[in-house]
Order: structure tokens, then sequence, then C-alpha cells
């Protein structure tokens, strides 16, 4: 509908009315084409094309209603689509090429089936509301980028379903209030690495998986995250790592190490687990500097993998039945605290103490234990100590206030 030829610009002005097409298309082989509507209604009953091969193509909604089947934002190339304002209704969004942006500033986007972002193309949600059934970021012709981390950085996102895959990236990353809806959230799915960057905001599902069909990550530096299940290492063959260094995640439910391999990573931030903790054969829990993890719910943590406890502050339960390592080596080195042990630990596995150890809630032990050579302590308060198996001093002192 406009076009451009070579060393050309043409632009459309929407001002009002109504305006029906079967399909349109913004930009032609060279020149620039713009689309700017400030208000009436637009209704194109098959599908928006904005793309140019070698030009500029771009479509400017700022107020008034968009609706389409299909808005295509980049086909062959590279398009543009900035939001301020209206409302923008398509059965689906498809952002593809190089350099393809679509930029929500406000106003709503609402798609009945879904919105992809691939083949290098990039959506910026700087405000406004975006309703997505399914947001698929990254596809199996490249990686894309779904970004919250500039301009006025309050947007919100309601979705069914947020994947992040094929290298994908979900950047959060901002001082604002963005928020992140979904039922389900899946970082890594069919290749390569992807991440979801979280450093301010909120983002919340009912289900997450971290590295499902392929390797995913999700580095949590600031803001909150909850989730009523997340598991980590979904799939055999795959890693999932979830890296806390600040700000507060709570779960319901967590699996560290499902199938795959799962990694988790607390070194400043606070974990709250309401239900349970699980740790499989091929999963680790790592806390260590200024971390903390706070099981509040009736059952313990359960170890079948790798428990490090270098730093920080651990409160609940512990049933072991992995490793489990208790390490204050380090701690003066750097940024931190020394291991605070507050909870209950229940052994039927291996336990590794490189020094004075305290057990705020005691030890329970169904194994063999000889932790205490000459000169190390051990401090067992609460309950005390429990020993259904073996356990020997070997020269060292134990003490405590438990019963």
């Amino acid at each position: 509908m406009t076009s451009s030829r070579a060393g050309a610009s043409v632009t459309f002005e929407h001002l009002g009315g109504s305006l029906r097409s079967s399909s349109t298309s913004i930009g032609g082989s060279a020149g620039q084409a713009f689309y700017r509507q400030s208000g009436g209604q637009h209704t194109v009953s098959a599908s928006l094309i904005v793309d140019s091969p070698y030009g500029v193509a771009s479509y400017a909604l700022v107020d008034g209603l968009l609706q389409t089947r299909t808005t295509w934002v980049g086909l062959s190339r590279t398009g543009a689509f900035v939001q301020t304002g209206g409302r923008h209704i398509s059965d689906e969004l498809l952002l593809t090429g190089a350099s393809s942006l679509y930029t929500l500033k406000g106003g709503t986007l609402q798609t009945g089936a879904q919105a992809s972002v691939g083949s290098q193309a990039v959506f910026s949600h700087e405000a406004g509301d975006a309703i997505l059934p399914a947001l698929y970021v990254g596809r199996s012709d490249g990686a894309g980028i779904y970004s919250m981390s500039s301009g006025a950085r309050t947007g919100v996102l309601n979705a069914n379903l947020v994947q992040v895959g094929y290298g994908g990236q979900f950047q959060q990353v901002n001082s604002g209030t963005s928020t992140v809806v979904t039922q389900v959230l899946r970082v890594g799915d069919g290749r390569d690495e992807s991440v979801y960057s979280l450093y301010g905001g909120n983002v919340v599902a009912t289900s997450a998986v971290i590295g499902g069909g392929a390797d995913g990550y999700f580095v949590h530096g600031h803001g909150s995250a909850g989730f009523a299940d997340l598991v980590l290492g979904e799939s055999a063959g795959v890693r999932g790592v979830y890296a806390l260094s600040g700000g507060e995640l709570t779960t319901r439910r967590t699996v560290v190490g499902q199938q795959g391999t799962g990694q988790f990573f607390n070194t400043a931030g606070r974990h709250i687990v309401i239900e349970s903790l699980n740790i499989g054969s091929g999963g680790s829990y790592a806390l260590d500097l200024s971390g903390q993890l706070q099981a509040t719910g009736a059952a313990p943590v359960i170890n079948h993998g790798s428990f490090s406890h270098t730093g920080g502050r651990f409160a609940g339960t512990l049933e072991n039945h992995g490793q489990f390592l208790l390490d204050d080596r380090n701690h003066g080195s750097v940024q931190g605290s020394a291991p605070e042990f507050a909870g209950h630990l229940i052994n039927h596995g291996s336990v590794t103490l490189t020094g004075n150890a305290t057990f705020g809630d005691g030890l329970r032990n169904e194994a063999g234990l000889d932790l205490l050579p000459s000169g190390r302590t051990l401090t067992l308060n609460g309950q005390g100590l429990y020993n259904n198996g073996s356990f020997a001093l070997a020269g060292g002192t134990l003490q405590g206030n438990g019963a």
C-alpha cells in the first residue's frame, strides 16, 4: 500500500476514520516508507507487512485501533514498528530479519495466537501492556531478543507461555516496575544456550523450566521472581542453571536436576522455599557469600546430589543422601560471611566439614561419620545429636546446648 523507490520518501498519515484492506505493505525495494496512525481504525483482513530489503519501512501507532490477521515486522530484510498508544490486535505478530524492531512504549498489544521474535530481531518493551497467549523468543531461523530494559520500564507482559529458545535472550534489566506474568516459562529449548536476565521488576510463573530441551540460564541479580514449580535440567543431556546474586526468589516446589544437570548458585540473594526443594543425582546447590536459603515448609530439603555451604545462611531441615560440604575457609578473602547452618541436618550420605561448625538445630545421623579430627569443634544446638549410625570424634570436641 505504501511503497517507495530508490531515494524517495513516502509518508501516509492516518488521522481518523476507517480504512480496510485485504493486505497492506509498508516499504519497497529502497527508499523510505512511513505509515503513521494517530486515530481511527485500520483493518487488514490478511497480512500487514512492514519490510524493506534495502531501505526504511516503519509503522507508527500513536492512537486508534489497528487490527490484522498477521503482522510481519521484517520479512525479507528489516522493518520497524513503534507503538506509543492505541491498540494493536492481531492473530499473530512475527518479527524476523536482522535489525527488525518492535518498540512498545504505550497502549496495548494483543495477539490471539502468538508473537514470535526470531532471526536476530528485537522486541523492546518499555511501557504499555502486551497480552500474548504464547511468546516465542528465538525460533529455528535464529535467535531473538525481548527486552524490558530501557525507556519508562513500566511494561506489563501477560502470557500463557513464554519460551526463550534457540539461543534467544529475555532481558528484564531495569530499575523500574516491569512485570511478567505467565503460566509457563521455559528457558532453553530447541538448540543453543538461551538466557533470561532479571535485574529489576518482577516475574511470576506457575511453572518455570530452565534447561528444557536445550541448555538454559536464569541470571537473577535484582528484583523478584515467584514460581510455583521451578525445574532446572528437565531433560537428559541438558543443563539448567539458576544464578541468584541479588533480589528474592520464592518457589513452592523446586527440582534441581530432574533428568538432566541442574545447578543453583546462591551468592547474595534470598531463596524462600515454601514446600519442597529436591536436588537430584545430577543436581547441585551452592550457598555462598551472603546468600540465604530459607526452607519454610514441613518437608526437608532433600539432597541426592551435592549441597555445598561455603557462606551465607541456611534455615530449615536438610536431608542429605548425597554429598554435603560445610566449608568456611574462603569467606574471609571475599565479601560475605562464614556459613551459618541454622537448621537441622539429617544425614544418610557423606558429610565434609573443613573447620569448626555449628548446626543450629542439631544433627540426626543415619550413616557413618568421621567428622572431628583433633583441634575441631562441632556445636550441636536445638535438637542436639541423634545417632543411629556410626559417629567418630577422632580427637575433636563435641559441644552445644542441644537436648
